[in-house]
């Protein structure tokens, strides 16, 4: 089985819940979030947690483990 290693193209499912448990967003199977692993895509700590991984694994990642963005 394949790992998801830099310059791979990676398809996830996942749910982003609020706090308060509330869905901001999410992306089934049917039409999970594809993107190319490794090229600044996503954040580089989504980018760490995936790095390794193979199909099937999952994880918990936390926004407020990366810290808060100013814009």
């Amino acid at each position: 089985m394949s790992k998801i290693s830099p310059e791979k193209v990676v398809s996830v499912s996942y749910t982003l819940t609020l706090d308060n448990g509330s869905i901001a967003d999410q992306a089934d199977a049917d039409q999970p979030f594809l993107f190319i692993h490794g090229i600044g895509q996503t954040l580089p700590a989504f980018d760490e947690h995936l790095n390794g991984l193979s199909a099937g694994e999952a994880f918990n990642f936390k926004l407020s483990e990366i810290g808060r963005a100013h814009v």
